[in-house]
Order: structure tokens, then C-alpha cells, then sequence
């Protein structure tokens, strides 16, 4: 089971939020339990949270994270050398909100509120940085724990976990996060799920890229 609970002001978040998932510290945006016991404590502030899809968009992305720890594997990817697996499907999941990312949780990217890359709007930029040949292979950023992601590395997390729902569909990545949740290598679990390799998947993704992300930001 699962608890998330919102407070109307920093006060009650500071009483609540470590009382609930036993963490600090207590001035925090949010607070995340990620197991045996799941929860998610949160105040809506305004220098980082400004209106109601800021907000949407962030319990959205914390409430993933959750929910993909609590699926059976039960097991918290982010520290096990899978943030972009970790980062990338909360991502996904925060995009389908407004086609905007803005979140970066406390333990993942220490910044200053309301930092971001590109305002968010990733698809563009990815486009850019595979048009000039300076995207991260898959191979380095696949080994990485979620505190150590960069944010063009959160940008290109999302993009590939785009492609893969995009290019082979949801029960072959329920599989293949089953099977990394197991265990298994990605070196392993990649092919068996995908047909893709950790040294071809570039190619593969860098070619959907340029089909399908336009290099033009929305209007």
C-alpha cells in the first residue's frame, strides 16, 4: 500500500514528512519512503511549485517512482546502477501531464528550486544534441545511479525509455524492468526484451530520434 499526503503549508510538511518516512530534512519539498512501507509527503511551494500543473506534474513523477519501486520485484532502482530507468519512466510519466519535465527530486540532483534544463521541454533538445553528435551513449549513461545523473542526462533518460515504449510497447518494458528488477544484467535483459544490444541500441534510438523529435521548440 501506498501513502501520499499533501500539506497546505511548510509547517504541517515539517511535522509530517519525517514523521511519516522517518527522513529529513523537515524544510524539503518532499519526502519519499520507498520501502518495505511506500510514501510520499509533499507542500505545494510556490518558488519551485508555481501553479497547478507544476504540481500535478511533480506528485505525478513522485508517485512513479513509487509505484515502479513497490512492482513485484519489489526493489528501488535508483541506487542500483538503473537511474535512468529510475529517473527516465518518472519522467515519462511527468511529460504525459503538460509535455514538460520540471521535477528533480532532493536526493537525486541537490540544485537550487526551480533549476531545470531547456524549461523542460526535452524532445527539441535531445533532437540537438543527437544532430550534433554529442548525446551520451546508452553504454555511459546506463551505468549510472540516479543522484549521479546530470540533467542532460535526465533529458536523455526520458528519451529512451520514449523509444523504447515508443518502438517495442509497454509488456516488453514491463518485462525487461521485471527482469533488471530480478537480477538481471542489462547487458542480459536488454536483448531478451528489446532485440537491442547496450553498443547498438544507439544507433537504433538516434535514428527514431531524428524521425520523430523535431529540433524546433513548441510554440
Amino acid at each position: 500500500r501506498m501513502l501520499v499526503c499533501m500539506s497546505e503549508d511548510a509547517r504541517d510538511h515539517a511535522v509530517l514528512g519525517p514523521r511519516l518516512t522517518g527522513m529529513g530534512p523537515p524544510n524539503s519539498v518532499g519526502l519519499k519512503l520507498m520501502g518495505p512501507t511506500y510514501v510520499f509527503s509533499m507542500w505545494p511551494e510556490r518558488r519551485s511549485l508555481p501553479n497547478d500543473e507544476a504540481v500535478h506534474r511533480y506528485v505525478v513523477h513522485n508517485v512513479t517512482h513509487l509505484l515502479l519501486s513497490m512492482s513485484k520485484p519489489a526493489l528501488y532502482l535508483g541506487n542500483k546502477k538503473h537511474g535512468w530507468l529510475d529517473e527516465g519512466v518518472a519522467h515519462w510519466f511527468e511529460d504525459k501531464v503538460t509535455e514538460k519535465c520540471t521535477t528533480y527530486c532532493y536526493e537525486e540532483i541537490a540544485l537550487q528550486a526551480g533549476a531545470g534544463w531547456k524549461g523542460g521541454k526535452w524532445r527539441p533538445a535531445v533532437r540537438r544534441l543527437v544532430d550534433a553528435g554529442e548525446a551520451a551513449t546508452f553504454a555511459a549513461l546506463s551505468g549510472k545511479h540516479s543522484d549521479e545523473l546530470l540533467f542532460v542526462d535526465h533529458a536523455l533518460a526520458f528519451a529512451y525509455v520514449d523509444f523504447l515504449l515508443a518502438e517495442r510497447g509497454g509488456a516488453k518494458f514491463r518485462d525487461f524492468l521485471r527482469a533488471v528488477k530480478g537480477g538481471a544484467e542489462t547487458r542480459d535483459a536488454l536483448p531478451a526484451a528489446f532485440g537491442f544490444t547496450p553498443l547498438s541500441i544507439d544507433a537504433e534510438f538516434q535514428s527514431w530520434v531524428k524521425r520523430t523529435y523535431s529540433p524546433l521548440p513548441p510554440r
